[in-house]
């Protein structure tokens, strides 16, 4: 008798159950209340505006993981060369080395840079022969090419050699 009673109690339940899911959907699909209407939001106040900053990072510097130092050094003393000569090797003396003579470029002048960060794009303010030009990187002007802008110096190809010129203060 007690597992008759609580199954008719759970049937019940259930039955009340769906009974109340089945009259809100069908509440909710038969509803006719209006649209719901967007009205405008008001502006933020002009001091609530907050205007931000461009800047540009240049990381103008070598890279520290690749050694700049003279590795014939270690290579020397790897090898063993260190170690005093004996009577069979000779010693071989080499010429002396002319350093190279560096031309006048003094006709050349950097007075400054200009960069767009929007079309990531750089130009030099550049002086060659008293006249003032702009030029951007990998341009020619009079005999000159310019190879790379930094902030404090420019790299240009002057008789198929590269020299630095450095800014004007």
């Amino acid at each position: 008798m007690k597992q008759k009673s609580l199954r008719y109690a759970l049937l019940t339940g259930v039955a009340l159950v769906w009974g109340i899911i089945t009259y809100k959907v069908i509440a909710a699909l038969n509803q006719t209340d209006p649209a719901i209407i967007a009205t405008p939001v008001k502006e933020a106040p002009a001091n609530l505006i907050q205007k931000y900053e461009h800047f540009s990072l240049y990381a103008n510097y070598p890279d520290p993981f690749i050694p700049e130092t003279d590795t014939s050094a270690i290579d020397l003393i790897k090898n063993g060369s260190n170690s005093p000569k004996t009577a069979n090797q000779q010693q071989t003396v080499l010429p002396a080395i002319q350093p190279a003579v560096k031309p006048d470029l003094s006709f050349i002048k950097y007075h400054g840079m200009i960069y767009n960060p929007t079309r990531k794009i750089k130009a030099a303010l550049v002086s060659i022969n008293n006249k003032e030009i702009t030029i951007k990187e990998k341009e020619s002007a009079e005999n000159i090419t310019l190879k790379k802008i930094f902030n404090d110096k420019i790299q240009v190809l002057y008789n198929h050699k590269i020299y630095t010129i450095f800014k004007l203060n």
